[in-house]
């Protein structure tokens, strides 16, 4: 048995070099044991990476991620009246105002700018466009997204958009085309009938009040998680806590980044699928010397505009071809590597072998030819 194992051992090298001279027509490779037993270690290696570049494959566990950061254009735009938002100002500890509606009072408006040469010269016309707002309520405000807000501390306590307004942002600020801007304002209450509001306390004492105290902004943020094969992009809950102050005037500026997300999921042709959609950058903040801004009694100021870039991410996966040629360059290198191994023990091997074919040499051990030396000098 060990014999008939060790001759189909072997008949399995492929790796050894093929002499001029040999000993045998039936072969043409000197063959040995120990080139069978490394081609059948290397098509066990070529099986078993075969086996596991297959399953990567199918189950997608190799990709490429390609990013691009490229200008963007004046139509760029997002639609963020489907995504609710939510906003409320806190004292110092993050806890409620008492009296709150006394003291400040929110204002959301849609700022658009368009150009107007009917005079002959290009002017740049503004139209405040007023967006209504209310006390948040979880039934009312937030659709879809109800579970991302539902455990939002101080919620019915937060401004929120009222449900049914096209709200889009569009454009690049300062541009020579259309564009616009949304601006949430923060202001200490002031008495106006025009708009009901008659039980203010008196300025002083609500500047003295809010002169140490937060904003809370909630809004719905995308993210990207590119390990995801189906659906790489993801709604999540932002939640900033921003400082601010009656004594000094603050713009707050959160940027909206355009985003292309295209996957190719084919084996073999190309199958792209893309998803367009934005993403809100870190605040950028402003400090003003006015006493208050645009709106009367405003000592902060949330502005929300697009961005003058667009991210461009591209995610490729392994296809049929790519294995191909990475168990192509496996089978290459372990046939060079055993090849070379195999040349060190056999080549020795060879000219043994092919001496004692043509000569017939004994191998005396040299204790042996001592002792017959020693008997040979006795007689």
């Amino acid at each position: 048995m060990m014999n008939f194992l060790k001759v189909n051992i072997i008949e399995a090298d492929i790796l050894s070099s093929k002499p001029d001279l040999r000993c045998s027509e039936a072969n043409t490779r000197f063959k040995t044991i120990y080139g069978g037993t490394l081609i059948i270690l290397s098509t066990l290696l070529i099986l078993g990476a075969s086996i596991s570049f297959g399953v990567d494959l199918i189950k997608r566990k190799n990709s490429s991620i390609s990013y691009n950061l490229l200008p963007a254009t004046d139509a760029t735009k997002a639609e963020i009246g489907n995504f609710p938002f939510m906003v409320a100002l806190l004292d110092n500890g993050l806890k409620l105002l008492e009296d709150e509606d006394r003291y400040y009072y929110f204002l959301s408006e849609i700022w658009n700018f368009v150009p107007d040469n009917s005079t002959g010269a290009i002017v740049m016309n503004l139209k405040r466009v007023p967006i209504k707002t209310e006390r948040c309520d979880i039934d009312k405000h937030f659709g879809q997204y109800k579970e991302h807000f539902k455990n939002v501390p101080y919620l019915n306590h937060h401004y929120c958009i009222v449900p049914g307004q096209n709200i889009t942002t569009f454009g690049l600020y300062g541009s020579t085309k259309d564009y616009n801007f949304v601006d949430h304002w923060i202001s200490t209450c002031v008495n106006d009938t025009k708009v009901n509001r008659t039980n203010c306390y008196p300025t002083e004492k609500s500047k003295a009040r809010l002169v140490n105290t937060y904003i809370s902004y909630l809004f719905l943020d995308y993210s990207i998680d590119h390990n995801d094969i189906t659906n790489p992009v993801k709604v999540m809950l932002r939640s900033e806590i921003l400082p601010v102050s009656s004594s000094i005037y603050k713009r707050i500026f959160f940027y909206q980044r355009p985003v292309e997300y295209t996957t190719d999921y084919g084996f073999i042709f190309e199958d792209v699928r893309m998803v367009k959609f934005y993403q809100t950058l870190d605040s950028k903040e402003n400090v003003d010397l006015r006493p208050q801004g645009t709106v009367p009694g405003s000592f902060a100021l949330i502005s929300v505009m697009m961005d003058k870039y667009n991210n461009f991410y591209s995610r490729k996966y392994s296809k049929i071809q790519n294995f191909l040629a990475d168990i192509g360059g496996l089978i290459k290198g372990l046939i060079i590597i055993s090849t070379f191994i195999n040349y060190l023990i056999s080549e020795e091997f060879y000219y043994v072998d092919l001496v004692n074919c043509l000569y017939k040499v004994d191998i005396i051990s040299q204790n042996k030819m001592k002792q017959n030396n020693y008997y040979n000098n006795l007689s």
